[in-house]
């Protein structure tokens, strides 16, 4: 009498074949979690960006040119928190990828254009309203990107990716 029969033995593949699918999603999981995590901390600091440009040029410029460049500065510092994410998001926003790309140059020019960092610049409603709704666009798009991240449609994008790369020219 063998100790493993043949019904036994294709339970215990269905189990082992089991537990390695479910380990593969749960790590699938794990990484998108993170990447919505990012995308969560992209949105914030678009939105900090967006309302120091607002702040920016809705002030009257500073008297002398260092406090001038300090204000301006933080506009600057609240833009570079927005671009070290800048691939990453292209890649999250995936097919609106370009779509990210046009309005992220949109908020930069607006927010950093016309007469900024110069003394002779006015105050600027239109430019701070602008930059507000530029920054509220990407800000949507962003957020409605987060629904695809964890896409079954995504994971077989991605699985086939991994699998499917072939070098031609090697």
């Amino acid at each position: 009498m063998p100790l493993i029969t043949s019904d036994a033995l294709d339970k215990l593949v269905y189990i082992v074949v089991g537990a390695i699918l479910t380990q593969a999603f749960q790590q699938y999981r794990l990484a998108r979690s993170e990447d919505i995590a990012l995308m969560n901390e992209h949105i914030k600091e678009i939105e900090k960006f967006g309302e120091a440009a607002r702040d920016y040029w809705l002030k009257a410029p500073a008297s002398s040119l260092d406090e001038e460049l300090a204000a301006a500065a933080k506009v600057r510092a609240a833009q570079a928190a927005t671009a070290l994410l800048y691939a990453d998001m292209i890649g999250f926003c995936s097919n609106r990828g370009d779509d990210y790309k046009n309005l992220s140059l949109e908020l930069f020019s607006v927010a950093t254009g016309g007469s900024f960092e110069s003394l002779s610049r006015k105050i600027d409603p239109v430019r701070a309203i602008d930059a507000h709704e530029a920054a509220a666009r990407l800000v949507h798009l962003v957020r409605s990107s987060r629904k695809d991240i964890l896409s079954v449609k995504r994971a077989i994008a991605l699985l086939y990716n991994k699998i499917c790369i072939i070098d031609f020219k090697a």
